[in-house]
């Protein structure tokens, strides 16, 4: 009688299988990853796992329950949960409710779940929450790996201009400094401070190409730092960035206008934005020489968002590289360098609900604007500069 209904429970699983999932999606509603979800996306690999169910079940007549198991669907179901933003908890509460709408489903059929039956069923569901839950766990492990070394390259690059920075002050500063002034300590001082910039440029550049080499087979990059958003002033921001940044603009006669309105106020990580801003400024002065770059901002009447950008006179970007800018590790052949400023650029306005664009035209310049939400979802306004979106 037991393989008869195991037999029978077999049967039912393959020839009703549209009607069993239907049961499941009523069920599987009250996991709240799935709410999210769109139905035939949170059913993918369910009709497969129901396969490897059914075939288990037949198995489980003369095999031991012991060696009793599910194919690679339950695999494959794991990872799938996992980008689909279930947790650990969600994953076993996604194959208990298959369990009871199976049970339900061979009750309604008149097919007894008792018995072997029933620790035959148990066995699979079990075996199959143990497999899911480890490839789960195996992609969310590799995932904070991934994370944490892609946070680190970006923290490795932003160190770059600022350093770069001190390096030419100090290079200007031992250039200007009149004689009297100069004396064996300041010399000494000076020569300190260059052989130790220049110290920290090389272990920057080993450690940046170390972890470029890792990401270069790495999955598709998303931002690992935490966004604390807060209501700041932009325009002391860019004008500190701008003050910091003139040992490489001043020798290379670029002139920087903030055309940021002084009661802009803006919605924003300002360690993030800084970092923008940091990247964006950088970019320009390194493609600009005796012209001009400019930063502002806008909100446009009756807009709830800000626009900002940098502009630039420089030598601008050819077509056939501007779609490929924000790429990650994609790098101008003529200049070199990480190919992570821009991608950490567009990393971060997206993390914050925006998005960025840019404009070039070769021999003219070019032109990134971003625009980002001007309050939080609770509301706040924040102060609200005048000018003209660019």
């Amino acid at each position: 009688m037991r393989n008869q209904n195991l037999t029978k429970l077999a049967a039912l699983v393959r020839e009703k299988n549209e009607d069993l999932m239907e049961l499941w999606r009523s069920k599987v509603q009250r996991v709240s990853a799935v709410q999210n979800l769109d139905t035939p996306e949170a059913a993918l690999h369910i009709a497969t796992l129901l396969e490897d169910i059914a075939a288990a079940l037949v198995k489980g007549k003369k095999k031991s329950l012991l060696t009793v198991a599910v194919d690679e669907a339950t695999e494959v179901h794991g990872v799938q949960r996992f980008h689909q933003g279930f947790n650990l908890i969600e994953v076993v509460a996604d194959y208990n409710a298959l369990r009871e709408a199976i049970q339900e489903f061979a009750e309604a059929n008149r097919i007894t779940v008792t018995g072997r039956v029933r620790a035959i069923l148990d066995r699979v569901l079990d075996k199959a929450i143990g497999v899911a839950v480890q490839t789960y766990s195996e992609q969310k492990t590799l995932e904070i790996q991934r994370q944490r070394r892609e946070h680190l390259s970006f923290l490795i690059h932003d160190l770059k201009t600022p350093l770069s920075a001190v390096s030419t002050a100090a290079i200007i500063l031992e250039r200007t400094l009149a004689g009297e002034c100069k004396n064996n300590t300041v010399a000494r001082m000076l020569e300190v401070a260059q052989r130790n910039t220049q110290r920290l440029n090389a272990l920057i550049a080993r450690v940046i190409e170390e972890q470029t080499g890792l990401q270069k087979t790495g999955a598709e990059s998303i931002l690992a730092a935490k966004i604390e958003k807060r209501h700041f002033d932009l325009w002391p921001l860019v004008e500190e960035l701008v003050h910091d940044l003139q040992p490489l603009t001043e020798p290379r006669g670029i002139h920087v206008r903030n055309e940021v309105p002084p009661d802009c106020s803006i919605f924003a990580d300002p360690v993030l934005l800084t970092q923008v801003f940091q990247n964006l400024l950088s970019n320009a002065i390194e493609y600009t020489a005796d012209g001009e770059i400019m930063i502002g901002s806008a909100i446009p009447d009756g807009d709830r968002t800000i626009h900002c950008w940098v502009r630039d006179t420089g030598k601008g970007i050819p077509e056939e590289r501007l779609a490929k800018v924000f790429d990650k590790l994609e790098t101008d052949p003529h200049k070199g360098g990480s190919g992570l400023g821009l991608a950490i650029v567009k990393q971060v306005i997206e993390a914050h609900g925006g998005r960025i664009t840019v404009a070039s035209k070769v021999g003219e310049g070019t032109t990134f604007k971003f625009i980002l939400p001007l309050e939080d979802t609770a509301g706040l306004s924040p102060k609200v500069g005048n000018g003209t979106a660019a």
